[in-house]
């Protein structure tokens, strides 16, 4: 009995096998051969979906909609294809670019139905503010469309200019800075985006409001930081003083902050000594006031027995720092011989001219140590060991030994002088007839022997310098 009322032809063996259960022969059948090809998810519907009938020619199937509702209605043409494939029921291929509204960045990957939550996809999307579908998770802190700040290649990150956008530009250690950690309305990133709050609005540009419970100062250098330190490294090792910039130079540039800027404490004193009204005088000069000390050459070195000066020192004074190297020994005034831009703060600009032994010669180029020695003792502050400045005794012997022996009685300087120190001329005084002729032509030591021997100093070595006028003190016979 032929069921398809001869629409198929006679030769029912082109659809129908003796191999297989006649009611199964339809699973067998190649649809190939037909006008309607199957692809994608066509091949898996039933035959009866499509063929309600017996009837298996005669089908409508040049639009979807002859098998399939629109979901949409009338709002699109009847040509699914131009938006749906048949791979899968549910795939879009929609070109969004010929919309008002063209996919790019992540808008590609978000799905149809999170905008359009409509089935009917011409429903007018609002998309002219981002806030149509977006949360502003800002609240009321920015009111701005978000694509100020954000963009659409990636949501998260924004790309925010700080320094066009705010009055607080961003730079030096700021630059890194994730925004949370200025902004703390930024609740946790596991929170909801619905319930998220990221509050950019009121944080305030003072050090302290992000700084303020780390203020190693505690307060003391007032509150704005920037005078001393700066965004590149935080660090006040750059700062400069901006009064008295030669006080703060020299020896004084590149001590550390809290060498003089001790927490918690003032820059107290540390001298004594002379009244700080005191002059500071050279041992022996005409200007010396009475009852004040006077300074020959200085040390930069500590010395052990200095005690504090009193409290009410200047603090830019020498004495707010450094201890009395000198034990009192002078006055206030340090500036008077050392120089701030000196090696070790060495007393470069003493001057021995200004004392009544002015060093002339070979004196110059002596060290101060030679005729200034240090010593263990009482001192105008104390007893300890320093450089004794005053009184000294500036006679030759209190220096240089006698090569003489107690031979001569007058003074040094009779004969030397400080150019070299070794006798060049002499002038035999009272003896110009016996040094006038051929005896002029001598040299001292052929006269003056070196000998060993007793001397009114005692027995040594020196040159003998009281000769005999006779010819037999030279010429032998």
């Amino acid at each position: 009995m032929d069921v398809h009322k001869g629409a198929l032809g006679t030769d029912c063996t082109r659809c129908h096998s003796t191999k297989i259960a006649f009611k199964e022969s339809r699973s067998q059948f190649d649809h190939t051969g037909a006008r309607f090809q199957l692809t994608g998810a066509h091949r898996e519907v039933a035959c009866e979906k499509c063929h309600k009938t017996s009837a298996f020619r005669g089908m409508e199937f040049g639009t979807c909609s002859a098998c399939h509702e629109s979901p949409h209605g009338k709002k699109f043409p009847a040509t699914c294809t131009s938006c749906h494939t048949t791979e899968k029921w549910g795939t879009r291929s929609v070109d969004h670019s010929k919309t008002n509204f063209p996919l790019v960045g992540a808008h590609t990957e978000v799905t149809c139905a999170k905008c359009h939550q409509s089935a009917a996809m011409t429903k007018p999307v609002r998309f002219n503010q981002c806030s149509a579908c977006h949360v502003n998770v800002h609240r009321g802190s920015l009111k701005e469309d978000c694509r100020v700040c954000h963009t659409e290649t990636r949501f998260q990150g924004a790309a925010f200019d700080h320094a066009s956008r705010t009055a607080f530009a961003l730079d030096g250690k700021h630059e890194g800075v994730t925004c949370r950690k200025c902004h703390t309305g930024i609740s946790a990133t596991e929170v909801p985006l619905g319930q998220k709050v990221v509050d950019y609005g009121g944080a305030r540009r003072e050090c302290v409001a992000c700084h303020g419970d780390k203020d190693p100062h505690k307060g003391e250098f007032g509150r704005v930081c920037e005078s001393c330190h700066k965004t590149a490294t935080f660090s006040a090792k750059d700062f400069k003083h901006p009064r008295a910039p030669d006080f703060f130079g020299g020896q004084h540039e590149h001590v550390a902050c809290e060498k003089c800027h001790v927490p918690g404490k003032g820059l107290q004193p540390s001298r004594t000594g002379a009244p700080a009204a005191a002059k500071l005088l050279v041992a022996g000069s005409s200007a010396t006031a009475p009852g004040a000390p006077a300074l020959v050459a200085a040390s930069s070195a500590t010395a052990p027995g200095a005690a504090a000066v009193p409290t009410n020192a200047p603090l830019m004074e020498c004495a707010s720092c450094h201890g009395d190297v000198h034990l009192g020994q002078v006055g206030l005034a340090c500036e008077n011989c050392h120089a701030i831009d000196g090696v070790k703060f060495a007393a470069g600009k003493f001057s021995h001219e200004r004392s009544q032994f002015p060093l002339t010669g070979k004196h110059q180029s002596t060290d101060c140590a030679k005729c200034h020695l240090t010593e263990t003792r009482a001192f105008p502050s104390g007893t300890g060991t320093a450089m004794v400045l005053h009184p000294v005794d500036n006679r030759c012997q209190a220096c240089h030994k006698d090569p003489h022996l107690g031979q001569v009685d007058a003074e040094c300087q009779t004969c030397h002088d400080t150019a070299a120190f070794p006798m060049s001329t002499y002038t035999h005084r009272g003896m110009e007839d016996f040094f006038g002729g051929f005896h002029g032509r001598y040299a001292c030591k052929e006269c003056h022997k070196s000998e060993t021997g007793q001397f009114p100093a005692g027995r040594g070595t020196a040159v003998r310098l009281l000769v005999g006028r006779a010819c037999s003190a030279c010429h032998r016979q």
